[in-house]
């Protein structure tokens, strides 16, 4: 069974479908990362996959947007208050860096809540999830894991050959009794 056409757009480069059903028992967990096909270091959950391997680049790349999220939410707060504190010679001028800052703040917090979608389990796998929730598709997935995943669920059936029934032979009949 393929995947709904409705998905066609989630297929981009190097696309791996895999059945949700083989995720969500543990069957099919790889030992290598989707997205750089170097050896597991750490696991979460993507999708409804649980212990899913990430590498020390996934690592590395989701410790630096965490902390850029964290500097889009909070510097504007910081420096706007250093600013107000440090400038402002009397309440008008307070006045005004404050309203800076709080619009500062507010587009720091859009920011930091863009970064943080990007630094989802799902996102840093490139997962999504069919709408049926049938299948899994991985965008952009390394040569290496793509190898593993076939290792681990098999290649996918050719229906020609599963529906082809080799003749029987002379020696496989029945002998009539």
């Amino acid at each position: 069974m393929a995947p709904d056409p409705a998905c066609a757009n989630f297929l981009t480069v190097n696309p791996l479908t895999v059945p949700t059903a083989l995720l969500v028992t543990g069957h099919a967990t790889p030992a290598v990362c989707v997205r750089h096909g170097q050896p597991a270091v750490f696991r979460l959950g993507v999708g409804i996959a649980k212990n899913w391997p990430f590498c020390a680049r996934c690592r590395t790349r989701r410790w630096s947007l965490m902390a850029a999220a964290a500097a889009a939410a909070f510097g504007p707060f910081v420096v706007g208050f250093g600013l107000t504190t440090a400038f402002a010679a009397d309440d008008t001028q307070a006045r005004t860096y404050l309203q800076v800052t709080v619009f500062a703040v507010f587009v720091g917090l859009a920011v930091a809540g863009v970064i943080g979608l990007m630094n989802t389990p799902s996102a840093l796998a490139r997962a999504k999830t069919t709408p049926d929730k049938q299948w899994i598709i991985f965008q952009g997935s390394h040569p290496t894991f793509a190898a593993e995943m076939n290792r681990i669920i098999g290649p996918a059936p050719d229906t020609h050959q599963a529906a082809h029934i080799p003749p029987a032979t002379e020696s496989s009949e029945p002998t009539p009794t």
